[in-house]
């Protein structure tokens, strides 16, 4: 135990020669400082300069129950819209986003695709007409998008809709058909390269890759060992890399420092996995495509819950003001289902 009549003597304070009114101000003096830690913490909440970290986030999060309600069944949006995927929800906005693509129409660079938005209040609204788009992900006042059109990774204002290129190849070749993507706190974005909407167009690289690009867009390829890699998202600690792929299987990797791939932590056996998110406890919600459900596992992958969704589940992401709605994207329909636990931000800084 430290002596308190210690710590007062290493302050130049003697015990014995100290007043009434010393005493009282060494209480407030010392009082102060024990709250001053807390004041400042307080006075930059009040400013909301910034959304809640991670941390604050996962602190207030529920570990000990299950994120779906017994009998849960998902509430139907629209079936009037073509092939689903890609959704992502921006605060800025107040909306969710996502892609439909056709294929039954012409498919010279790919489906064509439009960007639609959907919350409660303004339903379903057409976004951006002639997008390329499959994955998308809300940063502040821009979508980043995965471009099968041009097989390229761009970025779309969300005020003026003006269409911006990021990267479209490694090492001077093409990309197949870019996917899915999730960003990382240091601004690395993480995306996955199958072949899915090449449509007949000359593969430049002869893998379908894993890759990630930083700040100065600049890309790195972390994987060529999936088979169709195409789902991917962070546990919300932001050291573990989940990456689905044809091989019906979902793979936990550790990040190294550099934000390369590490050791396997486990893999998941799941049918035909598709988009991938968690949610703030480290839940795993996994669509499994052919099946048509909603697969949910525990940080160490375990399986906890599984809902039928449609046919065709592709994706899946966290919205609304609690984050506690989960919209789904379907082959033939857009769906919403309500959690009890909720999600983390897609970018992990929007």
């Amino acid at each position: 135990m430290v002596d308190k009549h210690d710590n007062i003597q290493r302050d130049g304070l003697d015990m014995n020669t100290l007043t009434n009114g010393n005493l009282k101000r060494v209480f407030v003096f010392g009082l102060m400082l024990v709250l001053a830690p807390n004041i400042k913490a307080a006075d930059k909440q009040s400013n909301l300069i910034a959304p809640k970290s991670h941390s604050t986030i996962i602190a207030n999060c529920p570990k000990d129950i299950r994120p779906f309600a017994k009998g849960l069944s998902p509430k139907l949006i629209t079936t009037q819209l073509k092939f689903l995927e890609g959704p992502t929800w921006s605060r800025l906005t107040g909306k969710f986003y996502f892609s439909e693509m056709d294929f039954n129409g012409a498919q010279t660079n790919g489906p064509e695709a439009t960007i639609y938005s959907w919350n409660e209040q303004d339903g379903v609204e057409l976004f951006i007409e002639n997008s390329g788009t499959n994955g998308l992900l809300a940063e502040n006042k821009q979508l980043i998008s995965m471009n099968h059109d041009t097989r390229s990774v761009n970025t779309f204002s969300l005020t003026t809709k003006e269409r911006v290129l990021m990267v479209n190849d490694f090492n001077s070749t093409k990309f197949n058909s870019p996917n899915d993507l999730i960003k990382h706190p240091s601004g690395e974005l993480f995306f996955t390269d199958p072949d899915w909407q090449l449509s007949g167009r000359t593969q430049q690289t002869p893998f379908t890759g894993v890759y990630k690009v930083n700040v100065k867009n600049e890309v790195t390829l972390l994987s060529t060992k999936f088979i169709k890699p195409n789902g991917i998202s962070l546990s919300p600690d932001n050291k573990t890399l989940y990456i689905g792929d044809y091989s019906h299987q979902i793979f936990a990797h550790q990040l190294t420092e550099n934000n390369e791939l590490g050791a396997l932590s486990f893999k998941i056996n799941i049918d035909s996995p598709d988009g991938i998110n968690v949610d703030c406890a480290g839940n795993i919600y996994a669509a499994s495509h052919n099946e048509g459900k909603l697969y949910v596992y525990n940080p160490q992958g375990e399986l906890l819950q599984s809902v039928y969704i449609a046919p065709k589940i592709t994706n899946l992401a966290f919205g609304g003001k609690d984050l506690k709605t989960i919209l789904i994207t379907t082959g033939n329909g857009l769906f919403t289902l309500q959690s009890t636990i909720a999600g983390i931000s897609t970018t992990h800084s929007n």
